[in-house]
C-alpha cells in the first residue's frame, strides 16, 4: 500500500513559504501561460490562482504558497535556486572526435539552467547550432540541412527529459554531440523493455509531466514518437538507432550518415 500511496514526483514541494511575489519572480509564467493557450489573467491573484489549477504551485496557510516539482522543472527561471533539482537542468556537450577526451564546448549560459518548457525551443536550437549540416547534391540553390532529422531530435530530448527517473540523485539528462553519433542520455533504466517501445503501450513514469509536455505540443502522444523517430532516421537514410539500457541509465544513440559497406 506504501507504494501505492507515495507521492509522485511531480506533486513534491521544490520550494515552499514564498510570497506571490517570491513565486512570479521564481518562474516563467508568462511562458506557461503562453505555451498553454492561456490568455494573462488581469492581476497577480488570478495568476497564481491559474498556476495553482494547473498544479504548478499550491495554496499555504497565511497567504503564502509553495512551488511544485512539476512548476519548478518545467518553468523555472533558474532551476539552481531549487536544491533538489539543480542537478536536473539538461546538459548539452559537444565533443571533438569519437570520444570524450576532447570537449569542445558545453551550454552553461541562460536559458540552460531554465525549466524544460521555457527553454525547450532555446534547447533544439542550440543543439541544431552544434550538429554537423551537409548540403544536398543537385539542388539549384545552396541550402545547409542537419545531418540529423530535427523531428527524432526534438522526439528524443522531449522523451528523456519526460521519462527520466528524477529519485536518482546527482545525475540529470544529458546530450553529447560527437563528429557522427549523438547520445541522449537520462537516469533511470526504462520501464519496458527497449526491444518493445514499438510494439507495446507506454508506462509513464512521471504522467504529469508527460501530459502538460503534450499539451504545451512539445512531445508527441503518447506512444507515437519512437514510431516517428525511426520513421525519420529512414528518410534520412541513416543507420538505425540503438536504444540501449546502461546501468540506471537510459540513452539512445543516432548515427551520422555511412557508406553502405560500413554499416
Amino acid at each position: 500500500m506504501g507504494a501505492l500511496t507515495r507521492t509522485r514526483f511531480e506533486e513534491g514541494l521544490a520550494r515552499g513559504d514564498l510570497s506571490g511575489g517570491e513565486v512570479l519572480s521564481s518562474l516563467r509564467f508568462l511562458d506557461c501561460l503562453s505555451l498553454l493557450g492561456i490568455p494573462l489573467p488581469k492581476d497577480n491573484r488570478r495568476i497564481l490562482e491559474r498556476l495553482a489549477r494547473e498544479d504548478l504551485i499550491v495554496s499555504l496557510p497565511g497567504g503564502k504558497f509553495a512551488i511544485t516539482n512539476l512548476g519548478a522543472i518545467l518553468f523555472a527561471e533558474d532551476l539552481r535556486q531549487f536544491d533538489l533539482l539543480d542537478r536536473k537542468a539538461l546538459r548539452i556537450i559537444k565533443y571533438e572526435g569519437a570520444g570524450r577526451t576532447r570537449m569542445e564546448r558545453e551550454w552553461r549560459d541562460a536559458p540552460a539552467t531554465q525549466g524544460y518548457a521555457a527553454a525547450f525551443s532555446a534547447i533544439l536550437a542550440y543543439i541544431a547550432s552544434q550538429l554537423p549540416h551537409s548540403e544536398p547534391i543537385g539542388q539549384a540553390f545552396r541550402e545547409e540541412l542537419s545531418a540529423y532529422p530535427e523531428t527524432a531530435i526534438r522526439e528524443l530530448v522531449a522523451n528523456a527529459l519526460i521519462h527520466q527517473d528524477f529519485s536518482v540523485s546527482g545525475a540529470g539528462p544529458m546530450v553529447e554531440i560527437f563528429d557522427q553519433r549523438v547520445e541522449i542520455t537520462n537516469p533511470g533504466a526504462p520501464l519496458i523493455d527497449p526491444r518493445r517501445f514499438l510494439d507495446l503501450p507506454p508506462h509513464a513514469r512521471n504522467p504529469k509531466l508527460a501530459a502538460m509536455m503534450r499539451r504545451m505540443q512539445i512531445c508527441k502522444e503518447t506512444g507515437v514518437g519512437v514510431d516517428k523517430v525511426v520513421e525519420e532516421i529512414g528518410d534520412y537514410r541513416l543507420p538505425a538507432a540503438e536504444f540501449r539500457v546502461k546501468g540506471d541509465n537510459m540513452q539512445v544513440v543516432l548515427f551520422g550518415a555511412k557508406e553502405f559497406s560500413a554499416m
